[in-house]
């Protein structure tokens, strides 16, 4: 699972620029991360998790029972199918969006990483000015297209 993670969050760290992307982590939480973090997101943890997969193939061993038994081959089949079931997921997705998305196969990529131009964002990124409030994390969009937070009166606490 974390491998299927890490192939999805590298790409969209270096496709929009680990700058970027780091800028929106500051968004969201309110304050900008350690630079630490950014080097572990983009260097560390796929390496280790990439070391760790590529060991597991190495040294992969058929599962026994007990020492003796050696499960048949349609065993390991129905429990790859269970394992795969939820990691595949995300590969397939993204396979059906580059199948289905008009133009060239870098046209697509790029049109499918790209954040949209509309996006809106608070904070930093955003046009507007960032007011911080009780409950900042539950934000909704006005009818004029803006973002304002819930305010703990509207919460009816």
């Amino acid at each position: 699972m974390k491998l299927f993670f890490n192939v999805h969050k590298v790409p969209s760290a270096k496709a929009k620029g680990s700058n970027r992307f780091y800028d929106n982590i500051e968004d969201m939480i309110g304050y900008r991360p350690l630079s630490l973090i950014k080097w572990c997101w983009m260097v560390l943890t796929p390496g280790i998790c990439a070391g760790i997969f590529i060991f597991f193939l190495v040294k992969y061993k058929p599962l026994k029972y007990n020492n003796v038994y050696t499960y048949p081959d349609w065993g390991y089949g129905i429990g790859w199918m269970m394992a795969l079931s939820s990691m595949i997921c995300i590969p397939l997705w993204i396979c059906i969006k580059l199948w289905k998305t008009e133009g060239t196969i870098l046209e697509r990529f790029r049109k499918l990483v790209i954040p949209c131009p509309d996006l809106k964002m608070r904070g930093k990124l955003g046009a507007g000015a960032y007011a911080a409030t009780v409950n900042d994390c539950d934000a909704k969009l006005k009818g004029d297209g803006n973002i304002s937070a819930i305010t703990e009166k509207e919460t009816h606490f």
